[in-house]
Protein backbone atom coordinates (compact mmCIF):
# COMPACT_ATOMS: atom_id res chain seq x y z
CA UNK A 1 0.00 0.00 0.00
CA UNK A 2 1.38 3.72 -1.01
CA UNK A 3 1.75 5.89 1.38
CA UNK A 4 3.19 9.67 1.97
CA UNK A 5 3.98 11.67 4.36
CA UNK A 6 4.67 15.80 4.24
CA UNK A 7 6.34 17.96 6.96
CA UNK A 8 5.43 21.38 6.23
CA UNK A 9 7.12 24.58 6.65
CA UNK A 10 6.87 28.11 5.96
CA UNK A 11 10.17 28.01 3.84
CA UNK A 12 10.44 24.17 3.61
CA UNK A 13 8.49 20.94 2.55
CA UNK A 14 9.93 17.45 3.33
CA UNK A 15 7.61 15.05 0.88
CA UNK A 16 8.21 11.26 1.82
CA UNK A 17 6.80 8.43 -0.85
CA UNK A 18 7.04 4.82 -0.34
CA UNK A 19 5.19 1.24 0.72
CA UNK A 20 3.63 0.78 3.89
CA UNK A 21 3.40 -2.45 5.97
CA UNK A 22 0.62 -5.41 4.53
CA UNK A 23 -1.56 -5.26 7.75
CA UNK A 24 -2.01 -1.28 7.83
CA UNK A 25 -5.60 -0.24 8.26
CA UNK A 26 -7.87 2.59 7.99
CA UNK A 27 -8.28 1.85 12.16
CA UNK A 28 -4.22 1.77 12.41
CA UNK A 29 -2.46 4.38 10.62
CA UNK A 30 0.22 3.11 7.68
CA UNK A 31 3.49 2.74 8.33
CA UNK A 32 6.02 4.04 5.86
CA UNK A 33 8.62 1.18 5.78
CA UNK A 34 10.19 1.19 2.53
CA UNK A 35 11.24 4.75 1.16
CA UNK A 36 10.54 5.17 -2.94
CA UNK A 37 10.96 8.70 -3.30
CA UNK A 38 12.40 12.35 -1.00
CA UNK A 39 12.07 15.11 -2.36
CA UNK A 40 13.25 18.84 -0.76
CA UNK A 41 11.02 21.33 -1.57
CA UNK A 42 12.41 25.55 -0.91
CA UNK A 43 10.77 28.67 -1.14
CA UNK A 44 12.22 30.24 -4.25
CA UNK A 45 13.80 27.62 -6.06
CA UNK A 46 10.67 25.92 -7.97
CA UNK A 47 13.00 22.30 -8.58
CA UNK A 48 12.74 20.16 -5.59
CA UNK A 49 15.59 18.35 -4.60
CA UNK A 50 14.78 14.25 -4.75
CA UNK A 51 16.64 11.04 -4.21
CA UNK A 52 16.15 7.87 -2.47
CA UNK A 53 16.54 6.55 0.89
CA UNK A 54 20.13 7.80 0.56
CA UNK A 55 19.96 11.03 -0.10
CA UNK A 56 17.43 11.73 2.50
CA UNK A 57 19.45 10.26 5.21
CA UNK A 58 22.83 12.00 3.77
CA UNK A 59 20.13 15.23 3.76
CA UNK A 60 19.54 14.99 7.97
CA UNK A 61 22.44 14.20 8.72
CA UNK A 62 24.55 16.97 6.89
CA UNK A 63 21.86 19.07 8.03
CA UNK A 64 21.80 18.43 11.71
CA UNK A 65 25.63 18.46 11.83
CA UNK A 66 25.49 22.00 10.18
CA UNK A 67 22.80 23.61 12.36
CA UNK A 68 24.53 21.78 15.59
CA UNK A 69 28.09 23.54 14.26
CA UNK A 70 26.06 27.34 14.01
CA UNK A 71 24.65 27.15 16.95
CA UNK A 72 27.51 26.14 18.87
CA UNK A 73 30.27 27.78 17.00
CA UNK A 74 32.64 24.46 17.12
CA UNK A 75 33.62 22.82 13.70
CA UNK A 76 33.72 19.58 13.98
CA UNK A 77 35.19 17.36 10.43
CA UNK A 78 34.09 14.53 9.47
CA UNK A 79 35.79 10.97 10.83
CA UNK A 80 38.46 9.61 8.57
CA UNK A 81 36.25 6.43 7.92
CA UNK A 82 32.69 8.32 7.39
CA UNK A 83 31.71 7.58 3.34
CA UNK A 84 31.44 10.65 1.40
CA UNK A 85 28.03 12.53 1.85
CA UNK A 86 25.55 13.27 -0.75
CA UNK A 87 24.29 16.29 0.19
CA UNK A 88 26.43 19.56 1.55
CA UNK A 89 26.38 22.60 3.39
CA UNK A 90 28.91 25.66 3.31
CA UNK A 91 28.51 29.06 4.77
CA UNK A 92 28.64 31.79 2.51
CA UNK A 93 28.83 35.66 3.00
CA UNK A 94 25.83 37.54 4.01
CA UNK A 95 24.54 34.77 6.55
CA UNK A 96 23.93 32.73 3.28
CA UNK A 97 24.97 28.97 3.47
CA UNK A 98 25.32 26.92 0.49
CA UNK A 99 23.32 23.50 -0.33
CA UNK A 100 24.96 21.41 -2.72
CA UNK A 101 23.14 18.23 -4.07
CA UNK A 102 24.58 14.99 -5.81
CA UNK A 103 23.59 11.97 -7.18
CA UNK A 104 26.30 9.54 -5.75
CA UNK A 105 28.97 10.00 -3.64
CA UNK A 106 31.17 10.50 -6.68
CA UNK A 107 30.13 13.96 -7.43
CA UNK A 108 28.21 13.25 -10.55
CA UNK A 109 24.68 14.51 -10.88
CA UNK A 110 22.19 15.07 -13.40
CA UNK A 111 23.50 16.64 -16.29
CA UNK A 112 27.03 16.52 -15.10
CA UNK A 113 26.81 18.94 -12.48
CA UNK A 114 26.07 19.35 -9.31
CA UNK A 115 22.97 21.49 -8.26
CA UNK A 116 23.68 24.59 -5.96
CA UNK A 117 20.84 26.40 -3.38
CA UNK A 118 21.68 29.53 -1.66
CA UNK A 119 19.88 29.37 1.87
CA UNK A 120 18.80 31.89 3.73
CA UNK A 121 19.05 31.12 7.81
CA UNK A 122 15.50 31.03 7.81
CA UNK A 123 15.18 28.37 4.86
CA UNK A 124 18.20 26.51 6.63
CA UNK A 125 16.26 26.62 9.93
CA UNK A 126 12.97 25.91 8.53
CA UNK A 127 14.65 22.75 6.96
CA UNK A 128 15.80 21.68 10.26
CA UNK A 129 12.41 21.67 11.65
CA UNK A 130 11.10 19.63 8.64
CA UNK A 131 13.65 17.25 9.45
CA UNK A 132 13.11 17.22 13.17
CA UNK A 133 9.60 16.45 12.41
CA UNK A 134 10.34 13.58 10.39
CA UNK A 135 12.54 12.73 12.97
CA UNK A 136 9.92 12.73 15.26
CA UNK A 137 7.32 10.49 13.60
CA UNK A 138 7.12 7.29 14.52
CA UNK A 139 5.28 6.18 11.27
CA UNK A 140 8.15 6.97 8.80
CA UNK A 141 10.88 4.73 8.59
CA UNK A 142 11.04 3.54 12.27
CA UNK A 143 13.78 1.22 11.40
CA UNK A 144 16.29 4.57 11.28
CA UNK A 145 16.99 7.14 13.32
CA UNK A 146 20.15 9.80 13.38
CA UNK A 147 23.37 8.65 15.40
CA UNK A 148 24.50 12.18 17.49
CA UNK A 149 27.75 11.39 18.98
CA UNK A 150 28.87 14.38 21.37
CA UNK A 151 32.03 16.10 20.67
CA UNK A 152 35.34 15.51 22.04
CA UNK A 153 36.80 17.80 24.53
CA UNK A 154 39.72 18.35 22.57
CA UNK A 155 37.21 19.27 19.65
CA UNK A 156 35.59 21.84 21.87
CA UNK A 157 38.54 23.58 22.89
CA UNK A 158 38.66 26.80 21.05
CA UNK A 159 42.15 27.56 21.71
CA UNK A 160 41.21 30.85 23.47
CA UNK A 161 42.15 31.53 26.49
CA UNK A 162 39.09 31.38 29.55
CA UNK A 163 39.83 35.10 30.46
CA UNK A 164 39.54 36.46 26.73
CA UNK A 165 36.72 34.01 26.47
CA UNK A 166 34.91 35.30 29.12
CA UNK A 167 35.52 38.76 28.49
CA UNK A 168 32.56 39.40 26.25
CA UNK A 169 30.36 37.92 29.07
CA UNK A 170 31.65 39.94 31.93
CA UNK A 171 31.90 43.29 29.06
CA UNK A 172 27.93 42.12 28.86
CA UNK A 173 27.09 42.48 33.03
CA UNK A 174 29.13 45.90 32.90
CA UNK A 175 26.97 47.09 30.57
CA UNK A 176 23.84 45.78 31.86
CA UNK A 177 24.62 47.19 35.63
CA UNK A 178 25.67 50.82 34.17
CA UNK A 179 22.48 50.99 32.29
CA UNK A 180 20.58 50.15 35.66
CA UNK A 181 22.53 52.63 36.96
CA UNK A 182 21.17 55.33 34.60
CA UNK A 183 17.95 54.18 34.70
CA UNK A 184 17.22 54.26 38.33
CA UNK A 185 17.00 57.69 37.54
CA UNK A 186 14.30 58.00 35.67
CA UNK A 187 10.99 58.64 36.99
CA UNK A 188 8.70 56.14 36.79
CA UNK A 189 6.21 56.29 34.57
CA UNK A 190 2.34 56.62 35.13
CA UNK A 191 0.41 53.55 34.32
CA UNK A 192 -1.86 54.46 31.21
CA UNK A 193 -5.51 52.95 31.57
CA UNK A 194 -7.58 52.61 28.37
CA UNK A 195 -10.62 54.80 27.80
CA UNK A 196 -13.86 53.05 29.04
CA UNK A 197 -16.60 53.03 26.24
CA UNK A 198 -19.54 55.05 28.75
CA UNK A 199 -22.31 52.64 29.57
CA UNK A 200 -26.27 53.44 30.16
CA UNK A 201 -27.41 52.63 33.62
CA UNK A 202 -30.38 50.73 32.98
CA UNK A 203 -30.10 47.97 35.24
CA UNK A 204 -29.01 47.45 39.29
CA UNK A 205 -26.50 44.70 37.46
CA UNK A 206 -24.85 47.69 35.68
CA UNK A 207 -24.60 50.16 38.58
CA UNK A 208 -22.66 46.98 40.22
CA UNK A 209 -20.60 46.59 37.54
CA UNK A 210 -18.96 50.10 37.45
CA UNK A 211 -18.63 50.11 41.20
CA UNK A 212 -16.62 46.57 40.89
CA UNK A 213 -14.46 47.85 37.99
CA UNK A 214 -13.22 50.86 39.97
CA UNK A 215 -12.81 48.55 43.08
CA UNK A 216 -10.18 46.77 41.14
CA UNK A 217 -8.20 50.14 40.40
CA UNK A 218 -8.87 51.48 44.29
CA UNK A 219 -10.52 54.31 42.69
CA UNK A 220 -13.81 56.04 43.55
CA UNK A 221 -16.90 54.71 41.20
CA UNK A 222 -17.06 56.62 38.21
CA UNK A 223 -21.04 58.11 37.91
CA UNK A 224 -23.24 56.55 35.51
CA UNK A 225 -22.61 58.28 31.72
CA UNK A 226 -25.11 58.20 28.86
CA UNK A 227 -23.88 56.25 26.49
CA UNK A 228 -23.71 58.22 22.89
CA UNK A 229 -22.93 57.20 19.24
CA UNK A 230 -19.09 56.63 19.06
CA UNK A 231 -18.60 58.82 15.50
CA UNK A 232 -20.84 61.45 16.56
CA UNK A 233 -19.54 64.18 19.47
CA UNK A 234 -22.26 64.40 22.80
CA UNK A 235 -24.69 66.90 22.70
CA UNK A 236 -25.11 69.74 25.31
CA UNK A 237 -27.86 68.48 27.68
CA UNK A 238 -31.36 70.17 28.03
CA UNK A 239 -33.88 69.80 30.86
CA UNK A 240 -36.13 67.91 28.50
CA UNK A 241 -33.63 66.07 27.52
CA UNK A 242 -32.82 64.67 31.08
CA UNK A 243 -36.45 63.79 30.96
CA UNK A 244 -36.05 61.66 27.87
CA UNK A 245 -32.68 60.10 28.84
CA UNK A 246 -35.28 58.74 32.22
CA UNK A 247 -37.94 57.36 30.17
CA UNK A 248 -34.75 55.49 28.20
CA UNK A 249 -33.81 53.86 31.00
CA UNK A 250 -36.56 52.03 31.23
CA UNK A 251 -35.84 48.08 30.02
CA UNK A 252 -37.33 47.44 26.41
CA UNK A 253 -38.82 44.35 26.28
CA UNK A 254 -36.37 43.08 23.24
CA UNK A 255 -33.04 45.04 23.45
CA UNK A 256 -32.66 44.81 27.00
CA UNK A 257 -31.21 42.31 30.35
CA UNK A 258 -33.21 40.38 32.29
CA UNK A 259 -33.33 42.13 35.22
CA UNK A 260 -34.03 39.08 36.88
CA UNK A 261 -30.37 38.20 36.42
CA UNK A 262 -29.73 41.14 40.00
CA UNK A 263 -29.65 37.73 41.68
CA UNK A 264 -27.70 35.36 39.86
CA UNK A 265 -24.54 34.36 39.94
CA UNK A 266 -21.99 36.12 36.95
CA UNK A 267 -19.80 33.41 35.58
CA UNK A 268 -16.10 34.68 36.16
CA UNK A 269 -14.45 31.10 35.89
CA UNK A 270 -11.85 31.40 32.62
CA UNK A 271 -12.66 27.91 31.18
CA UNK A 272 -16.39 28.42 31.47
CA UNK A 273 -16.23 31.47 29.64
CA UNK A 274 -14.55 30.34 27.15
CA UNK A 275 -16.81 27.29 26.93
CA UNK A 276 -19.75 29.72 26.84
CA UNK A 277 -18.09 32.57 23.99
CA UNK A 278 -17.36 29.47 21.34
CA UNK A 279 -21.10 28.42 21.86
CA UNK A 280 -22.49 31.79 21.13
CA UNK A 281 -20.07 32.02 18.34
CA UNK A 282 -21.25 29.35 16.78
CA UNK A 283 -25.14 30.37 17.83
CA UNK A 284 -24.43 33.56 15.79
CA UNK A 285 -22.78 31.80 12.77
CA UNK A 286 -25.40 29.08 12.24
CA UNK A 287 -28.05 31.74 12.51
CA UNK A 288 -26.50 34.56 10.00
CA UNK A 289 -28.40 33.66 6.78
CA UNK A 290 -28.41 36.82 5.33
CA UNK A 291 -24.88 38.30 6.31
CA UNK A 292 -25.39 42.23 7.35
CA UNK A 293 -23.16 45.11 6.44
CA UNK A 294 -22.96 48.19 8.07
CA UNK A 295 -20.81 50.82 8.21
CA UNK A 296 -19.59 50.81 11.44
CA UNK A 297 -19.88 48.07 14.20
CA UNK A 298 -22.23 47.25 15.95
CA UNK A 299 -21.42 46.81 19.49
CA UNK A 300 -24.31 44.64 22.08
CA UNK A 301 -23.74 43.31 25.46
CA UNK A 302 -25.26 39.59 25.30
CA UNK A 303 -26.34 37.45 28.36
CA UNK A 304 -25.74 34.13 27.93
CA UNK A 305 -27.24 31.44 30.67
CA UNK A 306 -24.87 28.44 31.73
CA UNK A 307 -26.59 26.34 29.57
CA UNK A 308 -25.80 28.69 26.41
CA UNK A 309 -29.78 30.44 26.07
CA UNK A 310 -29.03 33.96 24.94
CA UNK A 311 -31.08 35.42 28.00
CA UNK A 312 -30.85 38.96 26.66
CA UNK A 313 -29.08 41.88 24.85
CA UNK A 314 -28.52 45.72 24.44
CA UNK A 315 -27.22 48.09 22.32
CA UNK A 316 -24.16 50.03 23.07
CA UNK A 317 -24.12 52.26 20.01
CA UNK A 318 -26.80 53.97 17.97
CA UNK A 319 -25.57 51.94 14.79
CA UNK A 320 -26.46 48.99 17.18
CA UNK A 321 -29.69 49.90 17.69
CA UNK A 322 -29.96 50.72 13.90
CA UNK A 323 -29.56 47.43 12.97
CA UNK A 324 -31.17 45.79 16.27
CA UNK A 325 -34.03 43.55 14.07
CA UNK A 326 -31.81 42.61 11.95
CA UNK A 327 -28.64 40.79 13.78
CA UNK A 328 -29.16 36.72 14.42
CA UNK A 329 -29.79 37.87 18.19
CA UNK A 330 -33.01 38.53 17.44
CA UNK A 331 -33.34 34.58 16.56
CA UNK A 332 -31.67 33.44 19.21
CA UNK A 333 -33.04 35.06 22.47
CA UNK A 334 -34.60 32.50 24.96
CA UNK A 335 -38.32 33.38 25.80
CA UNK A 336 -39.99 31.03 28.13
CA UNK A 337 -42.88 29.25 26.80
CA UNK A 338 -45.06 30.20 29.85
CA UNK A 339 -44.31 33.82 29.28
CA UNK A 340 -42.29 36.36 31.42
CA UNK A 341 -38.85 36.71 31.45
CA UNK A 342 -35.94 34.45 31.22
CA UNK A 343 -33.89 32.93 34.12
CA UNK A 344 -30.77 31.09 35.32
CA UNK A 345 -28.75 30.11 38.13
CA UNK A 346 -25.89 31.74 36.47
CA UNK A 347 -24.70 34.15 33.44
CA UNK A 348 -21.98 34.78 31.16
CA UNK A 349 -21.70 38.34 30.51
CA UNK A 350 -20.23 39.19 26.88
CA UNK A 351 -19.59 42.14 24.54
CA UNK A 352 -20.78 41.50 20.56
CA UNK A 353 -19.66 43.08 17.91
CA UNK A 354 -20.48 43.00 14.43
CA UNK A 355 -17.91 44.19 12.21
CA UNK A 356 -18.61 45.87 8.79
CA UNK A 357 -17.17 42.93 7.13
CA UNK A 358 -19.90 40.34 8.40
CA UNK A 359 -17.69 38.83 10.86
CA UNK A 360 -18.73 38.77 14.82
CA UNK A 361 -16.05 39.17 17.43
CA UNK A 362 -16.94 37.71 20.66
CA UNK A 363 -15.29 38.25 24.25
CA UNK A 364 -15.98 38.56 27.62
CA UNK A 365 -17.07 42.14 29.22
CA UNK A 366 -14.91 42.51 31.41
CA UNK A 367 -12.01 40.29 29.82
CA UNK A 368 -10.68 37.28 30.96
CA UNK A 369 -9.69 36.62 35.00
CA UNK A 370 -6.95 34.18 34.18
CA UNK A 371 -6.45 31.96 31.08
CA UNK A 372 -8.66 29.31 30.35
CA UNK A 373 -8.12 25.17 30.47
CA UNK A 374 -7.63 23.79 26.68
CA UNK A 375 -10.37 22.19 25.09
CA UNK A 376 -10.47 18.76 25.71
CA UNK A 377 -8.41 16.93 22.83
CA UNK A 378 -8.49 13.39 21.31
CA UNK A 379 -4.95 12.14 21.16
CA UNK A 380 -4.80 8.12 20.84
CA UNK A 381 -2.89 6.93 18.05
CA UNK A 382 -5.49 4.61 17.17
CA UNK A 383 -8.37 7.00 17.38
CA UNK A 384 -6.62 9.30 15.23
CA UNK A 385 -5.76 7.00 12.24
CA UNK A 386 -9.70 5.72 12.19
CA UNK A 387 -11.47 9.83 12.44
CA UNK A 388 -8.62 10.57 9.86
CA UNK A 389 -9.70 7.89 7.56
CA UNK A 390 -13.25 8.72 8.13
CA UNK A 391 -12.69 12.59 7.55
CA UNK A 392 -10.68 11.58 4.33
CA UNK A 393 -13.47 9.87 3.06
CA UNK A 394 -16.05 12.42 4.00
CA UNK A 395 -13.87 15.08 2.17
CA UNK A 396 -13.68 12.83 -1.04
CA UNK A 397 -17.84 12.13 -1.09
CA UNK A 398 -18.62 15.91 -1.08
CA UNK A 399 -15.72 17.44 -3.17
CA UNK A 400 -16.53 16.72 -6.75
CA UNK A 401 -14.93 19.88 -8.52
CA UNK A 402 -11.92 20.29 -10.15
CA UNK A 403 -9.44 21.92 -8.35
CA UNK A 404 -8.28 25.44 -9.91
CA UNK A 405 -6.38 26.79 -7.43
CA UNK A 406 -2.17 26.29 -7.92
CA UNK A 407 -1.13 25.70 -4.21
CA UNK A 408 -1.93 23.39 -1.56
CA UNK A 409 -4.96 24.84 0.70
CA UNK A 410 -4.20 24.00 4.33
CA UNK A 411 -7.07 23.90 6.85
CA UNK A 412 -7.07 22.96 10.91
CA UNK A 413 -9.67 20.71 11.00
CA UNK A 414 -11.74 19.42 14.12
CA UNK A 415 -13.23 16.36 14.54
CA UNK A 416 -15.55 14.48 17.36
CA UNK A 417 -15.31 11.19 18.35
CA UNK A 418 -18.09 10.35 16.19
CA UNK A 419 -16.32 12.00 12.87
CA UNK A 420 -17.93 14.87 12.76
CA UNK A 421 -16.57 17.95 11.85
CA UNK A 422 -17.62 20.67 13.83
CA UNK A 423 -14.70 23.16 13.05
CA UNK A 424 -12.50 24.51 10.54
CA UNK A 425 -9.85 27.53 9.98
CA UNK A 426 -7.48 27.95 6.75
CA UNK A 427 -3.58 28.10 7.89
CA UNK A 428 -2.88 29.85 4.59
CA UNK A 429 -3.39 32.47 2.20
CA UNK A 430 -4.30 30.15 -0.70
CA UNK A 431 -7.04 28.63 1.80
CA UNK A 432 -8.70 31.93 2.76
CA UNK A 433 -8.63 32.61 -1.05
CA UNK A 434 -10.29 29.23 -2.17
CA UNK A 435 -12.18 28.37 0.69
CA UNK A 436 -15.36 28.15 -1.47
CA UNK A 437 -13.59 25.47 -3.50
CA UNK A 438 -13.57 22.45 -0.95
CA UNK A 439 -16.43 21.01 0.97
CA UNK A 440 -15.36 22.10 4.56
CA UNK A 441 -18.34 24.84 5.06
CA UNK A 442 -20.75 21.95 3.72
CA UNK A 443 -19.75 19.69 6.17
CA UNK A 444 -19.29 21.48 9.43
CA UNK A 445 -21.83 20.96 11.75
CA UNK A 446 -21.32 23.54 14.26
CA UNK A 447 -23.97 22.13 16.76
CA UNK A 448 -22.37 18.65 17.27
CA UNK A 449 -18.89 20.46 18.89
CA UNK A 450 -20.94 20.80 22.32
CA UNK A 451 -23.35 18.55 24.97
CA UNK A 452 -25.25 19.99 27.75
CA UNK A 453 -24.21 17.80 30.79
CA UNK A 454 -25.84 18.63 34.51
CA UNK A 455 -27.23 22.31 33.17
CA UNK A 456 -24.22 23.28 31.55
CA UNK A 457 -22.79 23.78 28.07
CA UNK A 458 -19.62 21.93 28.04
CA UNK A 459 -17.46 20.83 25.04
CA UNK A 460 -16.75 17.79 23.41
CA UNK A 461 -13.53 16.35 22.87
CA UNK A 462 -12.00 16.72 19.57
CA UNK A 463 -9.08 14.87 17.18
CA UNK A 464 -7.24 18.21 15.76
CA UNK A 465 -5.86 17.91 12.36
CA UNK A 466 -4.06 19.57 9.31
CA UNK A 467 -6.12 18.43 6.11
CA UNK A 468 -4.20 19.72 2.67
CA UNK A 469 -6.16 20.16 -0.68
CA UNK A 470 -3.83 20.00 -3.40
CA UNK A 471 -3.75 21.00 -6.48
CA UNK A 472 -3.95 17.44 -7.91
CA UNK A 473 -7.10 16.66 -6.43
CA UNK A 474 -5.63 14.69 -3.58
CA UNK A 475 -6.35 15.45 0.16
CA UNK A 476 -3.60 15.15 2.75
CA UNK A 477 -4.34 14.67 6.40
CA UNK A 478 -2.29 14.42 9.36
CA UNK A 479 -2.57 14.78 13.15
CA UNK A 480 -1.70 18.76 14.05
CA UNK A 481 0.71 17.23 16.81
CA UNK A 482 1.73 14.85 14.50
CA UNK A 483 1.78 10.85 14.62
Amino acid sequence: MVTRRKYSLPNCTLILEGLSEAGATRENPSVLSVLVNAECHLQGYPQPLGGGRDFLESLVRVTSRYAQEILSGVRVPPSEDSPPEIVRLAPLDNHLHRLTALTDPDGASLGGTPRHLDLTSVQLFDLVEAIDQFLEDSCALPDWSLELQPISRKEANTGQPLVQRAAPALLGVSSLAAAALVLSFLPVPKEIRRPEEPVPQSSNSEVLEGSQANAGTGEPPTPPTPAEPAATPSPVASPSEDEDKKSDEKPASTDDLPKTLDTAEEITDPTKLNTLQQFLRQQIIAKSDAKITPESDLVYRVNVGQDGSVLGYKPENQAAKDYSGDTPLTGLRYVPTEGGTATAESYGDFRVVFKPNGQPEISPWKGYSGKPSPAPEITDDAELGRLAAKTREQIYEKWTIEPIFENPLEFRVGVTEDGTIVEYSPINQPAYDYEGETPLAELRQYQESFVEKDGEIQQKPLAQFKVVFTPRGIVEISPVRGW
